[in-house]
């Protein structure tokens, strides 16, 4: 008995029905293996993007309309943040803003990767997407991270609700 197999890979390529039974495939497989990386909350290191490979993969802000590349797995886990304040607004100077105030050992891990390289910029990841970006002022540093905006912005009311809901407030 003869196989049915070559002739039906020549009748496929024939018709080009390779191409779609292969995106149909690629389409199966993708469709079984998460296409976005699931990001534990903390602090990460930004990498630079690749346009030759898809590690690392650009990850949106919430707060602004960027997207930066992050390691793997954050260098500072969840118990980097200490508390977060109350949403205050300055109607005077036209800002909302509220403070996030990291742990002492995240503060001195800080402290020392920016010493110690160049590094100075990080992303702040909740709920599995990068809430924002600080920079770190080597010359001044400080305990306390300052989210603030224009006076009425509902992302950083937004970004508020959701870091106060999974953090305490201060007493």
């Amino acid at each position: 008995m003869k196989s049915l197999l070559p002739h039906t890979v020549s009748l496929v390529r024939k018709t080009g029905l390779l191409k779609a039974a292969g995106l149909l495939l690629t389409f199966l497989f993708l469709g079984f293996s998460p296409v976005e990386q699931e990001y534990p909350d903390g602090l990460y290191f930004i990498l630079p993007c690749s346009r030759y490979s898809d590690r690392p993969m650009p990850v949106a802000i919430s707060l602004i309309t960027q997207s930066v590349c992050l390691a793997d797995q954050p260098f500072l886990g969840a118990s980097a943040v200490e508390s977060v304040s109350t949403l205050y607004e300055a109607h005077d100077e036209n800002l909302i803003f509220f403070d996030i105030t990291l742990s002492s050992k995240a503060f001195e891990t800080l402290q020392k990767i920016t010493s110690a390289s160049d590094v100075q910029t990080f992303a702040l990841i909740s709920g599995g997407g990068v809430l924002c970006l600080f920079f770190w002022n080597e010359e001044k540093p400080n305990r306390i991270l300052r989210i603030e905006s224009k006076s009425g912005s509902r992302k950083v009311q937004q970004a508020h609700k959701q870091l106060s809901a999974r953090f305490s407030m201060p007493g």
